[in-house]
C-alpha cells in the first residue's frame, strides 16, 4: 500500500483581512505566514516520500459573519448588520472576494498543494459560520482559485455535511452542540421561507447584530470563555464595558426573535435596565452607585441575573446566573461548557458505533482534547487557529489581568490540527498535533488504530493553559 497521510484543521475563521491603517477590527485570523510556510512544508513532504496526503477543513474556514456583502471594503467602515447578515449567492461572492483578498497566502499555499502525482487533494466541509460554502457559485469560485478545475477537478471536494474516508469521520459538530447553532437542514441549509437566502440560525443572528459591535471595541473579547464571567467581572474591573455589553445585549434581543417565552413583567424589567445604560451620563451615575452603595450592587446584580437570564436561547446560550456572586455565575457557565464537550462524546462514540470509524473528529467547540471511546475508536476535536482563552476556572487575579492587560492575552494562539498516518498494512495512527511544535513520531498502530495527543507547550504571552471559547460565538 502506498504511504497516506490525511491532515485535518478547523475553525480558521478567515475574515476580510487586516488591511487599512487601523486594521479591521473584526479579523481573527493573524496565522497566515505560519499556515503557508506549515501548508508549503507538507507539500514538500509528500513530493519527497511520494506520500499520497488530504488535506482536510472541518469547516468555518470563512468568517462570512464578519466580512459585508458590499463591492468595496473598508475596514474601518462598521457596516450595518443585514451586510453581513446577507447569504444569498450574489452575497456570498461579495464577502468570498473580500476574504481572498485580505488572505491571497492561504488561498495561494492551497493551490500549490493540489497535485495528481503524489496525489494531494483537498477536502472543504462547512460549519455555521460559512454555510454559504453551500452555493454552487462559491464552490466553483474556490475551484478557480485553487485550480481544481478539469482534470484537477477532482481533487477539491465540497461534502454536504461530513466526510467519512479510510476509518476517519470528519465533520463540524455544531449540530451536536447548542441549538442556537443548527441548522434545519445541514446538508441544505436554505432559509424554508426564502430558497434563494440561507437560514440564519439564532446564534449567527446574534453575531451580526451585536457581537460584532463589542469586537469592534474589544477586539480581544470574542477569544474569552465564559462570556457569563466576563460581564460579572466586568462590572467589578470595567463598568463601562460590562454596561455596553448589557445594553447591546437587550437591545439586539427583540430584533432577533429569542425562541423563548418572556412575560411581560421580565420584558419591562430588561426595558427598565436599558433605560439605565441608555447614555454615559446614565453609565457613570450607575457605576459610582455601583462602587459605593452595597445596596444598590445587590439591587443591580439581581437585575442583571435576571436580564441574562431572560436572554437566553437555552442552556447552553449565554449561561444565566443561578446566584449574585460571580463564583456561582461561573460555575453555572463552567457546567454550560462541561455540558457541550460532553455531548460531542456521546455523538462522537454513536457515529463510531454506526459507521465504524477508527478516528472522529469534529471542531466548532474551539476547545482541543483526545478521548478515548469504546470499542477502541477515539474522538479528536481539532481546536482552532484564533486567539482563544479559558477563564472558566480563573481566579479575580487573572480576570482583573485580562481586563488591565488584554494585548498579554489576545496575541496567543494555538495552531492545532489532527494527523493520521498509514502504515503498509493501512491502519491508521492519529496525533493531536501543534504547528510550530515538535511531533513525536509515529508509532506502529494497534486494533482500530493508535492516537496520540500532541505534548501540551508552555503558555505564552501569560495565557491560561487550556483552550475554550464562548458557546454562542463558535
Amino acid at each position: 500500500m502506498a504511504a497516506k497521510t490525511k491532515i485535518i484543521v478547523s475553525d480558521l475563521h478567515l475574515g476580510a483581512g487586516l488591511e487599512g491603517a487601523g486594521g479591521n477590527p473584526l479579523e481573527d485570523f493573524i496565522s497566515d505566514i505560519d499556515f503557508v510556510e506549515w501548508l508549503h512544508g507538507l507539500t514538500a513532504e509528500s513530493n519527497a516520500g511520494g506520500t499520497d496526503m488530504e488535506f482536510i477543513i472541518n469547516g468555518d474556514f470563512l468568517e462570512m459573519l464578519q466580512a459585508p456583502a458590499t463591492p468595496r471594503f473598508n475596514p474601518a467602515e462598521p457596516y450595518p448588520p443585514a451586510l453581513y447578515a446577507a447569504n444569498d449567492e450574489a452575497s456570498a461572492l461579495l464577502k468570498l472576494t473580500h476574504i481572498t483578498q485580505g488572505h491571497p497566502g492561504v488561498f495561494a499555499a492551497l493551490a500549490d498543494f493540489i497535485a495528481p502525482h503524489p496525489r494531494r487533494n483537498v477536502v472543504i466541509l462547512r460549519g455555521n459560520h460559512d454555510p454559504e460554502l453551500y452555493w454552487p457559485g462559491m464552490q466553483n469560485a474556490i475551484r478557480n482559485l485553487l485550480g481544481a478545475v478539469g482534470e484537477m477537478h477532482d481533487l477539491l471536494h465540497f461534502p454536504p455535511r461530513s466526510y467519512l474516508a479510510d476509518g476517519v469521520y470528519v465533520e463540524h459538530g455544531n449540530q451536536y452542540t447548542e441549538s442556537v447553532n443548527r441548522f434545519s437542514n445541514m446538508a441544505q441549509p436554505l432559509d424554508p421561507q426564502d430558497p434563494t437566502r440561507l437560514e440564519l440560525v439564532w446564534g449567527s443572528r446574534f453575531v451580526v447584530e451585536y457581537f460584532n459591535l463589542i469586537e469592534r471595541e474589544r477586539s480581544w473579547v470574542d477569544g474569552v470563555a465564559p462570556m457569563t464571567g466576563l460581564i460579572w467581572y466586568g462590572l467589578h474591573y470595567d463598568f463601562a464595558f460590562a454596561a455596553q455589553a448589557l445594553k447591546l445585549l437587550l437591545q439586539a434581543a427583540p430584533r432577533l426573535g429569542l425562541p423563548r417565552d418572556v412575560t411581560p413583567k421580565q420584558a419591562a424589567a430588561a426595558s427598565a435596565l436599558e433605560a439605565d445604560l441608555a447614555t454615559p451620563a446614565a453609565v457613570a451615575a450607575s457605576q459610582a452607585r455601583y462602587e459605593s452603595d452595597p445596596a444598590f450592587r445587590r439591587e443591580f446584580e439581581t437585575r442583571v441575573m435576571e436580564a441574562l437570564r431572560n436572554v437566553q436561547a437555552d442552556d447552553t446560550f449565554l449561561p444565566s446566573a443561578r446566584a449574585l456572586t460571580p463564583a456561582d455565575a461561573l460555575a453555572r457557565a463552567n457546567q454550560s461548557v462541561d455540558e457541550q464537550k460532553s455531548r460531542l462524546q456521546v455523538e462522537a462514540q454513536r457515529i463510531a458505533r454506526e459507521t465504524h470509524a477508527h478516528l472522529v473528529t469534529f471542531g466548532h467547540t474551539h476547545m482541543p482534547e483526545v478521548i478515548s471511546l469504546e470499542g477502541g475508536a477515539t474522538y479528536i476535536n481539532s481546536g482552532t487557529w484564533i486567539w482563544t482563552g479559558d477563564f472558566s476556572h480563573a481566579t479575580a487575579a487573572q480576570w482583573e489581568d485580562l481586563f488591565r492587560h488584554p494585548s498579554n492575552y489576545a496575541a496567543m494562539r494555538r495552531l492545532n490540527y489532527v494527523r493520521v498516518d498509514y502504515d503498509a498494512t493501512g491502519k491508521p495512527t492519529a496525533r493531536l498535533l501543534e504547528v510550530g511544535q515538535p511531533a513525536p513520531p509515529p508509532v506502529g498502530a494497534t486494533g482500530g488504530g493508535n492516537v496520540h495527543p500532541a505534548p501540551a507547550p508552555a503558555p505564552r504571552k501569560g495565557c491560561l493553559p487550556a483552550l475554550l471559547m464562548l458557546p454562542w460565538r463558535r
